[in-house]
């Protein structure tokens, strides 16, 4: 039995995090150990992961890296039990234990949805910098349209551009693809991006776009017009199964 402190290091947005973490202390309270959250509030400041470590002394630590957490690593955790969640098992982090959503079975999800429209045409529209859970996304929806006889335009973004740049070329890109249109965006944010600058190009939605997003955000999906579609993550029993590994 292991008690004592676990460390719960989160980089991604507010909502996933706190289901996550609700299901880490759903299997904390089993096991009698307390979670404290580390919350990384500037991605351009790197973590002192040490010092953190040194002052919480823990029994364990899960890493919710989303792909965004270089410090986080065996070299510099040690020896303490860890299990990262959204990071790329053939990444640089190695041997390890790590707990993902399935990211193909995702993206076919995504594409039975659309292709029930019976549209010409489908798009995909990634996260701004590459990750490889976009990447997994993409290549199963890809697949799947492909697979039915139909093309996917895919909206090629270069990486580190400001965000206003990306916007601008994102609002072009809409506006050239063929319509009527079937558009996954990778997650809530990307979707919302993508309802916000077909407005304001005069795209109607779901006649021209019909759009769907992944983690069933209701910040996101109920405030957006039309409220957006999405496909909904248990992010709760994700939390469980880190906490259970560890």
């Amino acid at each position: 039995r292991m008690t004592g402190t676990v460390l719960f290091f989160v980089y991604s947005n507010k909502y996933i995090c706190v289901n996550r973490i609700e299901g880490a202390r759903r299997y904390a309270e089993k096991a009698g150990w307390d979670i404290q959250v580390v919350e990384r509030h500037n991605a351009d400041r790197p973590l002192d992961v040490n010092g953190i470590i040194d002052f919480w002394k823990p029994v364990g630590i899960i890493a919710e890296c989303a792909g965004g957490m270089p410090e986080l690593s065996r070299k510099t955790i040690g020896r303490i039990p860890l299990v990262y969640l959204d990071e790329d098992p053939n990444g640089e982090k190695g041997r390890a234990l790590y707990v993902n959503s399935d990211s193909p079975r995702v993206g076919e999800l995504a594409a039975k949805e659309l292709l029930l429209l019976d549209l010409p045409h489908y798009a995909f529209v990634g996260w701004r910098e590459p990750r490889f859970w976009s990447e997994d996304r993409r290549k199963s929806f890809q697949a799947a349209i492909r697979l039915h006889g139909k093309d996917c335009a895919v909206f090629e973004c270069p990486p580190k551009l400001p965000d206003a740049r990306r916007r601008a070329l994102l609002g072009r890109w809409i506006k050239a693809l063929p319509k009527p249109c079937g558009v996954f965006a990778v997650h809530d944010p990307v979707a919302e991006d993508v309802l916000q600058l077909a407005s304001v190009n005069g795209i109607t939605v779901p006649d021209e776009l019909a759009v769907i997003g992944v983690d069933d955000d209701p910040i996101i999906c109920e405030r957006t017009t039309p409220p957006l579609t999405s496909i909904g993550l248990d992010f709760e029993q994700g939390g469980f199964l880190c906490a259970q590994l560890l």
